[in-house]
């Protein structure tokens, strides 16, 4: 499909959606909590479109033969892994959440996704450690606890994102070492493929712990 050059117009325009959908994108992060319903984020992207002059690309959206898409956003919680319709569903600490959206601005799309862990408070966690008597080995009790467990989360959840990173712009190195301009797989593909044999491996790990088996996870 041949590609059509933009005018600068049209490219400050397609600015202007992605500009849109990033500014949605840090209020939502803003908005993430324990106790946060899926339902009030769907409701305020529609109300931030609206508030930029545009229009949701998700609701409605319907590829030949298929129902409409019923929402304008993609919430995916723990292990639904991408795509998942928002429900009634509060989110609780721990959980990992993803959200996708896109806004349709003056006939150009702006399409952005971030995931997030829904954070526990670690000055919390501290304080009930030390009322109940435990403690980390090695680690004060109280505020140098408190510190400790964040330095932790801070970076299992960069490793994370970098992983996640690395693996999303893999296919497009691998297009630029072996000069093959259309990989039969893109970055959203091969992010679902690394996910699903993570999990494949995860659960047959568990079943071999079961059976007194030694796992093959090391």
């Amino acid at each position: 499909m041949p590609i059509t050059l933009k005018s600068e117009a049209e490219m400050d325009t397609m600015r202007e959606a992605g500009r849109i959908v990033g500014r949605t994108l840090a209020r939502i992060r803003e908005m993430v909590r324990p106790g946060l319903n899926l339902l009030d984020v769907e409701a305020f992207v529609a109300e931030e479109f609206r508030r930029h002059g545009a229009v949701e690309t998700f609701r409605g959206y319907a590829p030949a033969g298929k129902p409409p898409y019923p929402s304008n956003i993609c919430a995916s919680v723990n292990d639904e892994l991408v795509h998942g319709i928002p429900r009634d569903r509060r989110l609780n600490e721990g959980d990992i959440v993803t959200f996708d959206l896109g806004a349709t601005y003056k006939g150009f799309v702006g399409f952005a996704f971030f995931y997030t862990i829904v954070q526990y408070n670690q000055q919390n966690i501290a304080k009930n450690l030390q009322q109940q008597g435990a403690f980390i080995p090695g680690i004060r009790p109280g505020p140098p606890t408190e510190a400790y467990l964040l330095r932790v989360v801070t970076r299992i959840t960069w490793g994370g994102a970098l992983f996640l990173g690395a693996v999303a712009v893999a296919p497009f190195f691998i297009g630029l070492i072996t000069d093959v301009q259309a990989l039969t797989i893109s970055s959203a593909g091969f992010l679902i493929v690394v996910a699903v044999v993570l999990d494949t491996m995860k659960q047959l790990e568990a079943q071999l712990l079961m059976r007194n088996y030694e796992g093959f996870i090391r």
